[in-house]
């Protein structure tokens, strides 16, 4: 655990920092002065401590959290619950003799993670001969060692969001070609994702919203844009009661026509 993380003074004026929300700030200042980082900003923390430390919601954390991200002023393994600072090094990379002994053993208790490449990158960016004494310091260890061929570069695991199946679902109900690809309907999966909704919120809402407005003025508002939007995804997973009562009454209209009073 690192006594103090320095953060310079002109944080505040940078303009990624600035457009950020009072949370987001709010997380930047934290994972920089974090009661659990380390010497070289490249530590465990799991969203669970920063809950507990912030005293905030889980929805309000993650959608602090991940401002910084986007903004790219930490990188996550979210698999691993491994946080990596990007201009760590600038603000608290002088390390003496002694100091860089300490980083070594640091480093060296840290789980397996996918900023490995990430890690030594920013480092060696910074300086080749730190990273050279971090590579002579260390012990047998897995962790910054290259092992095998590395082709591709490594990308950091995220709790997986099956955006995929999400929009194909809503293609399958609503008769509709929209590409699982596009930002904007990511960005609101992601959002209600964020919120705690998982699959099957997704499916149902698509459901009860295709039931209801398959083959009125109201089919062109089955989108992405709309079905996913946060003033009306609640609302739309909680027509519960009154969708299943349409629906049966559909489906009994549905059979007298077929199969008449029987």
């Amino acid at each position: 655990m690192a006594e103090y993380g320095r953060i310079y003074k002109k944080l505040w004026r940078n303009k990624k920092f600035k457009i950020l929300s009072e949370d987001g700030k709010i997380v930047i200042l934290y994972v920089y002065t974090s009661p659990h980082s380390n010497m070289i900003g490249y530590y465990y923390l799991p969203i669970e401590y920063m809950v507990a430390d912030l005293k905030w919601t889980p929805v309000r954390v993650k959608k602090a959290f991940r401002e910084g991200l986007d903004k790219g002023f930490y990188e996550y393994d979210f698999e691993a619950s491994i946080i990596m600072v990007q201009k760590w090094f600038e603000y608290n990379g002088n390390f003496n003799t002694n100091q860089i002994k300490k980083a070594v053993g640091e480093l060296s208790e840290i789980p397996d993670n996918q900023l490995v490449q990430q890690f030594k990158s920013l480092v060696k960016g910074f300086s080749e001969p730190l990273w050279e004494s971090f590579e002579k310091g260390k012990p047998n260890l897995s962790l910054c060692s290259v092992t095998g061929t590395v082709t591709k570069p490594v990308t950091v695991t995220e709790d997986p969001i099956p955006y995929s199946e999400i929009i194909e679902d809503l293609n399958k109900k609503a008769d509709k070609k929209y590409r699982d690809k596009t930002e904007s309907y990511r960005k609101a999966i992601r959002g209600r994702w964020e919120e705690g909704r998982r699959l099957a919120d997704f499916q149902y809402v698509h459901s009860v919203k295709c039931a209801e407005w398959l083959g009125t003025d109201m089919e062109k508002y089955l989108s992405p844009d709309t079905l996913y939007r946060a003033s009306k995804f609640d609302k739309y997973l909680n027509q519960k009661e009154t969708v299943k009562k349409d629906l049966g009454e559909e489906l009994d209209a549905i059979n007298k026509r077929v199969y008449g009073n029987i």
